[in-house]
């Protein structure tokens, strides 16, 4: 997946331009229907999604396709949203991220904004 990007103008260069580019962000995000990613926590949203696909004490290949297919698309979200974040950064500003930010196996946008 490729990163998403903004204009340049609007990307987070620093303190100067913080309140207008986590405007655009929340913008970006909410009309692509991620903004949960980044107003909670990774484990709030996969309580949200077992919550929605519990499984039974033995679980019917049914409940376990439902949930994976859930699992899948919320780890889909999250790395979507994660790209929105992460290509909203000039570059100066994503080469300032500690590592465990920018961890694209386990993306956490929250992390970023926060």
């Amino acid at each position: 997946m490729a990163v998403t990007s903004m204009k340049e103008d609007r990307k987070l260069a620093g303190r100067d331009n913080y309140a207008l580019w986590n405007r655009a962000v929340q913008v970006s995000l909410g009309s692509a229907g991620l903004i949960s990613h980044i107003l909670n926590e990774p484990s709030t949203l996969v309580a949200d999604v077992q919550g929605r696909y519990p499984l039974s004490g033995t679980p019917t290949n049914t409940e376990r396709s439902k949930r994976l297919v859930a699992e899948y698309d919320l780890k889909k979200d999250q790395a979507s949203a994660f790209s929105i974040v992460y290509g909203s950064l000039t570059e100066t500003v994503q080469n300032k991220l500690p590592d465990h930010l920018v961890d694209f196996a386990l993306p956490n946008p929250m992390g970023v904004t926060g």
